[in-house]
């Protein structure tokens, strides 16, 4: 994926799978950087709140993570209701 991101260097999707591999591997202070940094260009993208999200929770920041999460289901991501069940109220 760093090739990719070496190659295409404005391709916010592969800059989105880095992350996620990040955290896929336990990585989350890792993904939880490349997020904040995406969400600050892409505030309006579901995914990206949502993964923000998550990389909050994996680094222990619920209310960070609840703040991400929340603006995902707003920004129409489905995916998010259960993880806000679980990690939320």
């Amino acid at each position: 994926i760093s090739k990719a991101i070496e190659l295409d260097p404005d391709n916010n999707d592969y800059i989105l799978e880095k992350a996620s591999l990040h955290l896929r591997v336990g990585q989350a202070e890792q993904a939880l950087e490349i997020m904040e940094k995406l969400v600050a260009i892409m505030p309006d993208d579901p995914d990206v709140q949502r993964l923000t999200g998550i990389s909050y929770l994996r680094c222990n920041d619920k209310e960070n993570a609840c703040e991400h999460l929340s603006q995902a289901r707003i920004l129409g991501d489905e995916l998010v209701e259960s993880i806000i069940e679980q990690s939320c109220r």
